[in-house]
């Protein structure tokens, strides 16, 4: 996990614990708007912390 994937990870899960409101903050730290905010939020509540396939050399 990259060190930009590890960011936008922590700002999600601040939006979901409720540690980050509004949620335009995480859409204005994360440069995305706020229905892409909604939308890794609605994804990170179904599925949880996902990693991504490793990386082929």
């Amino acid at each position: 996990m990259t060190m930009c994937e590890l960011d936008r990870f922590k700002v999600i899960q601040d939006v979901v614990d409720g540690r980050l409101k509004p949620w335009w903050h995480a859409a204005e730290r994360l440069a995305l708007t706020t229905g892409q905010i909604r939308r890794l939020v609605a994804r990170f509540r179904e599925d949880g912390p996902t990693t991504s396939p490793p990386q082929s050399s």
